[in-house]
């Protein structure tokens, strides 16, 4: 092979690779950048949905039955479906644990189940480096 051919032929190939190289890396970029954002605008969501399901005066005094949550139960808000799996172990089955008849006032359990839900929040934003 001529000298010129094998250099048009590296050429070639370097150019072919370099382009998917960057196409690829700018992808990866791209994919980053999207999630995380995304893991902020749902941070953004739970902590307004906690700070709202906090300051809620209807459900002041909750009451459930055996395995029957109530409507104003943490376990029941709508962002709570989002945040669920990415909760740990400990948390979740604190939060989810099988429920019995109770009658409390909010500022027991409810004060309890937001401390863990604030701590978990703590937990993914420093392990989503969001902070």
């Amino acid at each position: 092979m001529s000298h010129e051919l094998i250099t048009a032929l590296s050429a070639f190939v370097g150019g072919g690779v370099g382009g998917l190289g960057s196409v690829w890396l700018s992808g990866r970029i791209a994919d980053r950048a999207w999630r995380r954002q995304n893991r902020a605008d749902h941070m953004k969501e739970w902590r307004a949905g906690l700070e709202a399901w906090e300051a809620d005066p209807e459900s002041h005094v909750l009451i459930h039955a055996a395995h029957d949550p109530g409507p104003n139960e943490i376990t029941q808000q709508l962002w709570y479906a989002s945040l669920h799996r990415h909760l740990s172990d400990e948390a979740r089955a604190q939060l989810e644990r099988p429920l019995r008849t109770v009658v409390v006032t909010r500022n027991e359990r409810r004060s309890a189940d937001a401390q863990t839900i604030q701590r978990e929040l703590d937990r993914l934003e420093r392990k989503w480096r969001l902070k």
